[in-house]
């Protein structure tokens, strides 16, 4: 059995930040081409569990865009808690533990959605293996960071660079401990 990986796929302006003042994500607009999904599709494919943050969940469920989770084990890091409902469950936990706990399963690959603090803690605790970073040509001046202040460096493996005649730039990297 190969040990199942922790992957996060995310987007961010060409100055870093995942979402605009008050989490805007409309910059996200400016690369979207019909048929076109930048590898998400396949990407998604690759995993079977989605650990994500409540701001993302609560983002992404009220836009209406839960679809890419449908037949996947769905975790919501949560300091509140919620009772468990189908597939998704409001965990509120150690995420360094969950993380442990779902790698030790058989199983696809993790996939992780979510902001600085979970991306920060997951780095920090050496369990992120993979990241797949969409730099979109826009500068937001201001925002949500992907990465937080305080991590300590970080050696990274790249993977493969793509381009898209939309601007994107595509830059897939191995985390290295």
């Amino acid at each position: 059995m190969q040990p199942r990986k922790v992957r996060l796929f995310v987007a961010t302006s060409l100055d870093g930040y995942i979402a605009g003042p008050d989490h805007d994500l409309s910059f996200l607009q400016t690369v979207e081409r019909a048929g076109e999904d930048y590898g998400y599709a396949a990407y998604a494919g690759e995993t079977d569990t989605v650990v994500i943050g409540r701001s993302t969940w609560e983002k992404v469920s009220s836009d209406g865009v839960t679809s890419p989770f449908k037949e996947k084990q769905v975790y919501v890091i949560s300091s509140s808690g919620n009772p468990e409902s189908g597939p998704v469950v409001f965990y509120s936990g150690n995420l360094t533990q969950l993380i442990r706990e779902l790698k030790s399963l058989a199983g696809k690959d993790i996939q992780i959605e979510g902001g600085p603090q979970m991306i920060g803690e997951l780095l920090n605790s050496r369990l992120l293996d993979s990241i797949c970073i969409s730099t979109i040509p826009v500068l937001l001046g201001n925002g949500i960071p992907l990465f937080r202040e305080g991590l300590y460096p970080l050696k990274l493996e790249l993977l493969q660079v793509k381009g898209f005649s939309s601007g994107l730039v595509q830059t897939e990297y191995n985390v290295i401990y």
